[in-house]
């Protein structure tokens, strides 16, 4: 257990630059690409309210989002 990085040590491992390159051009769930793509398209002007039945909707929904949201390197 301890040989496992905390969330801020691996915020700090270095990614290979092949991968640092990549893409997420869209998910296995039509239905969360779609909502993916209408947040980015109106985050800056809107404000969300997101409603869900499921938890691991959540769970994809913030990965997601933050994989979408970290500024490239």
């Amino acid at each position: 257990m301890q040989d496992i990085p905390t969330l801020h040590e691996e915020a700090e491992i270095d990614i290979a630059a092949p991968l640092a390159k990549t893409q997420l051009v869209s998910t296995a769930s039509a239905k969360l690409s779609y909502l993916i793509d209408q947040v980015v398209k109106h985050q800056e002007d809107e404000q969300m309210i997101i409603f869900f039945e499921n938890e691991n909707v959540a769970y994809y929904l913030a990965s997601t989002l933050e994989m979408v949201s970290l500024p490239p390197s």
